[in-house]
């Protein structure tokens, strides 16, 4: 789960197609759950969405609708982690050694702009 905001500039254009990037920070949750014979563990990690950087191109299919790819590329850090077995609380606290981490994202998306 991602949480945060973000800002977008879109070029103006008059043709059919116009390119954005944007930028943004935020909040980040990832929360991983595994069964096997000692029973249920879930491990839950938080923290900051240090940058997100997004660009695209939209296609306008009318004055409403928009479609295009994209791509996003962020840069994470956990700060906190949880590890519950069968809904106790194992370990919980902040984690010592931070790293950053990354996520790339292509797709495409689709907007209405009412």
């Amino acid at each position: 789960m991602r949480l945060g905001v973000g800002f977008s500039y879109h070029v103006p254009s008059e043709n059919l197609w116009s390119p954005w990037v944007g930028a943004g920070l935020g909040f980040e949750r990832l929360k991983t759950e595994f069964e096997n014979h000692s029973g249920k563990t879930t491990v839950t990690d938080s923290g900051i969405e240090l940058l997100n950087l997004q660009a695209g191109i939209d296609l306008a299919l009318s004055d409403v609708v928009r479609v295009g790819p994209y791509f996003s590329a962020a840069a994470g850090m956990y700060l906190r982690s949880t590890l519950r077995r069968d809904g106790q609380d194992v370990l919980s606290g902040d984690i010592e050694q931070k790293t950053v981490h990354f996520w790339f994202q292509p797709g495409v998306r689709v907007q209405f702009r009412l």
